[in-house]
């Protein structure tokens, strides 16, 4: 749930530190460092 996800200030504005990889369904379905390095937002 959003209660585990904490707030962080990052290069590209608010975003969410995913806590899990398990709790992550890819890359663009959550705000999570992607292969490429780059953050996505969700």
């Amino acid at each position: 749930g959003a209660l585990e996800f904490s707030s962080e200030l990052g290069p590209y504005g608010s975003y969410v530190v995913q806590p899990s990889e398990a709790d992550c369904t890819g890359c663009g379905q959550c705000a999570d460092i992607c292969p490429d390095g780059a953050i996505t937002l969700s």
